[in-house]
């Protein structure tokens, strides 16, 4: 396992590291971390890069293969990125996991830059104000082959806080934040 520079994401894996019997490591995640396969499997829409990396083994964490992937999930517009939040990871592992495909998902949308959000809710694209995207908290996918409606289900069973089926657009919006469901 290699050291992460993420002072943010360092002081969380420590807390979950040092505690004993999984006390601060909320149920939600516990099922993430049971789903998951601690493997990441994507290609950007935009930039047509892929990804697919192991993140987490039985040893922890890997910080070079996180810091890829924080790289991989930039704002592809303005190429800004930061730590991604390890519940989102983890909880996209799971769902590719727990759907079965060895397919790699279609990102459509990851981190957003504030310069970004904000031209997009220019343009009336319905980016929110305070939107997960602009923490590193959220990512809107497409499992090809895969309905959005089953996508969301399994996102609701693999412990995802924020799930937006959009149909018509076909993608999946999936964060970590408090538990909640839309449609678009």
């Amino acid at each position: 396992m290699t050291q992460d520079a993420s002072p943010r994401r360092r002081a969380f894996l420590a807390g979950i590291l040092s505690c004993t019997a999984g006390l601060a490591v909320t149920p939600a995640f516990g099922n993430m971390l049971r789903l998951s396969n601690g493997r990441l499997n994507m290609q950007s829409s935009h930039t047509g890069e892929r990804i697919d990396i192991r993140f987490r083994s039985a040893a922890g964490y890997d910080g070079d293969a996180l810091r890829a992937i924080d790289r991989f999930l930039r704002d592809w517009r303005t190429g800004e990125s930061m730590p991604y939040d390890i519940r989102t990871i983890e909880v996209l592992s799971a769902i590719h996991n727990q759907l079965g495909t060895r397919d790699p998902y279609l990102l459509t949308s990851a981190f957003r830059s504030p310069s970004t959000n904000m031209m997009l809710r220019s343009r009336g694209i319905g980016a929110a104000k305070n939107s997960f995207h602009l923490r590193a908290q959220a990512v809107d996918i497409v499992q090809p082959g895969v309905a959005v409606d089953r996508i969301a289900e399994v996102a609701r069973i693999c412990g995802a806080g924020g799930i937006g089926c959009y149909r018509r657009k076909g993608f999946v919006h999936v964060d970590c934040g408090p538990r909640r469901a839309w449609h678009g």
